[in-house]
């Protein structure tokens, strides 16, 4: 073990945060927090370590629901709810399920005898 240094806990914050997708550079004693790949836009410049390491946390917070490209929300698509909205189209869904359970069992009933 005397070779195997200890991370400091600067380096251990940055590590977290890279794991996040958010990165933390140094330059000319000020700190720079954007997300990976991330615009110029949604860069973070700040002279305190302390006050860069917040930002990055909550950067991380915001990543999985903001754009790192545009800086936009990341618009989700709704799940369609079920029953479908009209009779026709409830048929439909049912009868492509039906088929969908004969068509694996068809298959499952191949494989065993082969």
């Amino acid at each position: 073990m005397a070779g195997e240094a200890i991370p400091s806990l600067i380096l251990q914050i940055i590590d977290a945060l890279r794991a996040h997708g958010i990165v933390i550079t140094s330059r000319a004693g000020e700190w720079r927090v954007n997300y990976r790949d991330g615009a110029e836009s949604t860069a973070y410049i700040t002279d305190d370590l302390q006050d860069a390491f917040a930002h990055g946390r909550a950067m991380a917070v915001d990543a999985a629901a903001i754009s790192p490209e545009t800086g936009q929300p990341i618009r989700r698509r709704r799940r369609r709810r079920w029953p479908p909205k009209t009779a026709k189209a409830a048929r439909r869904a049912f009868i492509r399920k039906h088929n969908r359970r004969r068509r694996s069992r068809a298959l499952r009933e191949q494989s065993t005898e082969t």
